[in-house]
């Protein structure tokens, strides 16, 4: 028995067969050049997530005043490098990649 999931999307005349992953609320996932925590556990094609970006890139894409409000926010370091929490996006779990340790996967104060 196949436990996987296939979401099965018409595109033209194509059938196009897709698993969807498992995505983890408030995990860390690398997204491009960003790091994304979603807001919500289990199978999804796209999925609510925060991107957090480093500064260098916020100045490419945002005006000064939103990069004040996103530097005096919330931030991540990884790998000793800031990323600052902007603004919620819809990312296609495909081009999510986990970072996070699920080792150290804490539930409800339960360990697993």
């Amino acid at each position: 028995m196949n436990n996987k999931l296939y979401i099965c999307q018409t595109k033209g005349n194509q059938l196009k067969n897709k698993i969807m992953p498992l995505v983890i609320a408030q995990a860390v996932y690398s997204h491009k050049d960003d790091l994304a925590i979603p807001h919500f556990t289990g199978e999804f094609n796209m999925v609510d997530c925060t991107l957090y970006m480093r500064k260098k890139r916020l100045k490419t894409l945002y005006d000064k005043e939103k990069i004040e409000i996103f530097l005096e926010n919330t931030y991540l370091i990884y790998d000793d490098i800031k990323y600052y929490a902007t603004e919620t996006y819809l990312i296609d779990t495909d081009k999510l990649y986990l970072e996070s340790d699920l080792s150290k996967l804490v539930h409800n104060n339960e360990e697993f």
